[in-house]
């Protein structure tokens, strides 16, 4: 994602930090590598950290910019379903540039539809941290992680389990 001009998530934070009623308090999480302690700081004004989350993660890629580097051969490793921590756009550009679009996309919030998936060959794509534009299946506070987490880690399981994985990161 970086690559695209995603920010990574400690450059995320900092620069994030400078819309903080205390960035020397958010930054200091972060030198301190509390980088889940800095984001529910930052998040202790939802809307606002939604707003930055959407600036900086929330863009379309260009189908263009995806049909080059590692990213364009994603698609030729993966008819079936796809499963992502990222909840930036490159992957949906990345399969369409490839002329292979996903059918959907499932958060990892939706047990019922990311079992389905699975056990159909569905070509989805699982975003396990759901996606910048809807902060209801997001995971990246500390709150988030809790909440979400709880649902899937028996999900997680499955998904691991019951398929071939390729992990790349």
């Amino acid at each position: 994602s970086v690559d695209f001009g995603f920010p990574g998530w400690q450059k995320f934070l900092m620069d994030a930090a400078e819309f903080h009623s205390s960035p020397a308090t958010v930054l200091k999480l972060i030198q301190n590598n509390n980088l889940i302690g800095a984001a529910s700081l930052l998040a202790e004004s939802a809307d606002r950290f939604q707003l930055l989350v959407e600036k900086a993660f929330g863009r379309q890629v260009s189908e263009e910019q995806a049909r080059s580097g590692a990213v364009s051969y994603l698609p030729k490793l993966a008819s079936g379903p796809v499963i992502t921590t990222n909840f930036d756009r490159v992957l949906e550009a990345a399969f369409q540039a490839a002329g292979m679009p996903f059918e959907d996309f499932i958060t990892g919030g939706e047990p019922d539809n990311v079992i389905r998936a699975m056990h159909r060959n569905k070509h989805v794509l699982i975003k396990m941290h759901g996606d910048a534009l809807d902060r209801s299946a997001r995971v990246f506070t500390g709150l988030e992680y809790d909440e979400q987490y709880k649902k899937i880690s028996r999900l997680a399981w499955i998904m691991f389990t019951n398929r071939p994985l390729l992990f790349l990161g």
